[in-house]
């Protein structure tokens, strides 16, 4: 335990309450202290009490121990070490598309993959909340009967993977304010890279207004404090079928939007794992303003690094495109976005930009959904016709008085410059011709 959270918990077990007001009025009532003692003792619970309630309250931060760091994120995991997923699900029906997301990931003999999913059960009554662990050599009375099927389709899929997956199944019975926990303390046990999370809206599911609400107020709670990168994947019915997506088609479509930030460097570093699979081709679409030049920094040369890697070395391989889109404005990204959506069966995007960008002016005053990010919105949006599924990632947070400061995003967000390559162009596309 912590220093400052046994200071915590023994300012928590020294205060006094309703029983020590009872014993000090019986003591009076025998004459064990005078009135006056009586009197002193009571105000000081009572001030004592009032203090200690609020500073607790508003000082104590047990979710700074899940603050990320860079080996809790795909970009910096290494890439033959075995990488560690968290799926969270509410209900039987988001089971399809968590395991065609498991499938789109790769799990391969030089790059396995563990998977730890949680099934969310909203706790009845006055129980303590419980988290159960499923091992598939023991029957366990007390599984909620609508978690079998779940648990039956992840072992079959771990089964399909000869080793190169591995599934650990959980189910975490819990109130919607503390599911959060669960989540968090999971991550940094099992050592996390990415946290996936369905978004409140499906298809598929009729939820009432408050269940959605909550589920909602859990995934915000999680990209707030997770230790690790959070992905929030929004299935418009693309990837809800009951047979993995891949095992039975010959191309699945996968897209990244590429504004620059880290963020959008997760989401590229997941995608080009995806990349690897055989049934996949991947295209990686970078936004460049045509009109402004940002001035070098380090968290530019970072984009720059990791999209001349992929153009250095994926593309090489025919079934991965990169394409440079020349932008003036917010206008200019959004018809790039509408046109290209169609091409895509899955399309990656990061959550935070820089929304002082000419890119984005004004995309964010028409943002319905903050958790998604400008990009994630826009392409989601009930206005638009298409129904590709989108996953919003987010990389994990640096430390925890960051995450709610609009000028650390701003300070990590940048726009890419214009960037002319070594064969004189400005706008490069590579690889495999798309069709917009």
């Amino acid at each position: 335990m912590a220093v400052i959270d046994a200071l915590y918990l023994g300012l928590i077990m020294g205060n006094q309450g309703i029983m020590e007001v009872l014993l000090l009025g019986k003591a009076h009532a025998l004459e064990l202290i005078d009135k006056q003692s009586y009197s002193i003792m009571v105000l000081s619970i009572v001030l004592f009490t009032g203090i200690l309630a609020p500073v607790v309250k508003f000082s104590y931060k047990p979710f700074e121990r899940y603050t990320g760091s860079k080996g809790m994120t795909i970009q910096y995991a290494n890439p033959f070490v075995e990488l560690r997923l968290l799926a969270c699900m509410h209900y039987e029906e988001h089971t399809p598309s968590i395991i065609n997301l498991f499938e789109a990931s790769y799990p391969s003999p030089k790059s396995p993959i563990c998977f730890y999913v949680i099934r969310f059960v909203e706790l009845a009554g006055r129980s303590a909340p419980i988290l159960m662990a499923h091992h598939p050599s023991m029957k366990d009375p007390f599984i909620p009967q609508d978690s079998e099927p779940i648990i039956n389709a992840l072992r079959l899929f771990e089964r399909e993977k000869r080793g190169h997956a591995t599934v650990y199944p959980f189910t975490a019975i819990s109130p919607y304010a503390a599911m959060h926990n669960d989540v968090c303390s999971l991550a940094v046990e099992k050592n996390v890279s990415l946290v996936i999370v369905l978004f409140h809206r499906h298809p598929h599911i009729h939820v009432t207004k408050g269940e959605a609400t909550a589920i909602r107020a859990v995934n915000q709670n999680i990209i707030k404090k997770s230790p690790c990168s959070v992905g929030i994947l929004v299935d418009c019915g693309a990837m809800n079928y009951c047979v993995p997506i891949l095992s039975h088609v010959c191309v699945y479509r996968i897209g990244v939007f590429f504004l620059g930030g880290p963020d959008d460097r997760e989401a590229l570093a997941y995608a080009r794992r995806m990349g690897q699979h055989p049934n996949v081709y991947l295209t990686l679409v970078q936004f460049v303003d045509a009109d402004m030049e940002t001035a070098y920094s380090s968290d530019m040369e970072q984009d720059l690094n990791i999209v001349n890697e992929y153009r250095d070395n994926d593309v090489m391989n025919e079934r991965c495109l990169y394409r440079e889109e020349l932008v003036k404005d917010s206008l200019g990204v959004v018809s790039v976005i509408r046109r290209m959506t169609i091409c895509f069966d899955l399309i990656l995007v990061g959550r935070r930009h820089n929304n002082d960008s000419p890119l984005l002016a004004g995309v964010s005053d028409w943002n319905e959904f903050p958790e998604l990010g400008c990009l994630g919105d826009m392409i989601v949006s009930s206005d638009s016709a298409n129904k590709v599924s989108v996953l919003v990632v987010q990389q994990a947070l640096s430390c925890e008085s960051k995450m709610g400061d609009p000028g650390f995003i701003r300070e990590r967000s940048y726009v890419v410059p214009s960037m002319h390559y070594n064969d004189g162009s400005l706008k490069v596309v590579t690889g495999m011709p798309i069709t917009v």
